[in-house]
């Protein structure tokens, strides 16, 4: 299948972003076009209608489809808000197909996930990687989190060193911006594993007492997998992991619906 190289823009803004040249068949540039402003399920059904059913579920407690396309994959998450939708070469290129827009400030108004560290040193093969989820962390607009930890952590083993947010739970925070960047800077133009905020978390002080509560700061960064997660300000790591997806991983006028049934793909032996 030959291929065409167009400029792509990392996003719909009208803001000065830096473009890349990507190589990618005519039908899928074809189909980057067709599916802009459509709802999830309508792209479903184009996917199909174009490249038949997906050659395979790669999912692990998702449904996460591909479909193979001149040479590279074509891949689509299905629960979890669906997307986003992208196409991916052996060389690592990876086109995101759905333009989004996805201001800093208003995602990090969120609920992060917090779980432990992947065990890649257990040597069951089977559970090699495998991650334990321990709560999560909302933030909310008025400048106050929360934290709250997994109904079952007290009763399983999944222990871990204790961390900021297992001692204090409450508290609020502030938000600063490195410089060049602000609350309405777009995602969609920072490079993978950019520093996007710095957040000071300062928790309520316990009952009674006339000290200010303790507190910390983290470090948010993106990547370029459409999710933010939190780092250590410091040298030393944080024992746990604390992310969250994009808000907005479909254009705007697509609203989240899926309401469409997927052929089962060509490895399910149908």
């Amino acid at each position: 299948m030959s291929r065409i190289a167009i400029p792509l823009a990392l996003t719909l803004s009208t803001q000065a972003v830096a473009s890349a040249q990507f190589a990618m068949p005519p039908a899928i540039a074809q189909l980057k076009s067709q599916i802009q402003g459509k709802r999830p399920r309508e792209v479903a059904s184009i996917i199909v209608q174009r490249f038949g059913r997906p050659n395979r579920d790669v999912g692990s407690g998702l449904t996460i489809l591909e479909w193979d396309v001149g040479g590279c994959v074509l891949s689509l998450t299905v629960e979890g808000g669906g997307g986003p939708l992208k196409f991916r070469c052996p060389d690592g290129a990876t086109l995101w197909l759905i333009g989004t827009e996805n201001p800093i400030r208003d995602n990090i108004i969120s609920q992060f996930e917090m779980t432990t560290l992947p065990d890649l040193g257990n040597s069951d093969v089977s559970n090699h990687g495998t991650q334990f989820y321990l709560g999560y962390l909302a933030l909310h607009a008025n400048g106050k989190y929360r934290y709250v930890a997994a109904d079952e952590f007290a009763s399983q083993h999944r222990q871990i060193a204790p961390n900021f947010f297992f001692d204090h739970p409450r508290g609020n925070y502030v938000v600063a911006y490195p410089t060049g960047l602000s609350g309405q800077s777009l995602l969609e133009n920072l490079p993978d594993k950019s520093h996007i905020a710095a957040i000071h978390f300062s928790a309520d002080p316990k009952p009674g007492s006339t000290r200010p509560g303790a507190s910390a700061q983290l470090e948010l960064c993106t990547s370029r997998g459409h999710s933010l997660y939190f780092a250590s300000s410091g040298l030393i790591p944080l024992n746990y992991a604390l992310d969250a997806s994009w808000h907005n991983r479909w254009s705007k006028s697509a609203h989240f619906e899926w309401n469409y049934f997927f052929p089962q793909p060509l490895n399910a032996g149908n």
